[in-house]
């Protein structure tokens, strides 16, 4: 359900952006500045690309690419020791021990099938958002 909804949302917003297209580039164009400041902000090391590509500095780039990686890399080293107890701790399943069986519904054949190929329907996603477009 929550991968159909997405889906549509973001064929929506495609469509709004398709739409808009020439006043989204206008605004982008008018607007780099300050983008181009807020991504600083958030990644700092991409001085050194922008320095890179604007300049042709190809140590910039390679001193980019190298931070970059090596970030990555600590990440992985970090993550790497303690993924085996996260990947078992959720695998585990707990079960109540005091389950009791309750009372059981019936219906037809025909219900049944339908109930069966209502749920196979919505379990796929592709098939929900291709019959809506």
């Amino acid at each position: 359900m929550i991968i159909t909804l997405g889906t549509l949302g973001v064929v929506f917003i495609i469509f709004i952006i398709s739409f808009r297209s020439g006043d989204l580039i206008q605004t982008l164009v008018a607007n780099s500045a300050s983008i181009s400041d807020g991504i600083l902000k958030i990644y700092p090391p991409a001085i050194l690309a922008v320095k890179g590509l604007t300049n042709g500095s190809f140590i910039d780039i390679l001193l980019f690419l190298l931070l970059s990686i090596s970030v990555f890399a600590l990440f992985v080293l970090i993550f790497n020791k303690s993924f085996k107890s996260i990947s078992a701790r959720l695998q585990e399943s707990y079960k109540r021990a005091n389950y009791k069986l309750k009372e059981m519904k019936s219906s037809s054949q025909l219900m049944a099938l339908f109930k069966k190929e209502i749920k196979r329907y919505f379990a796929s996603p592709i098939y929900v958002v291709n019959t809506i477009i």
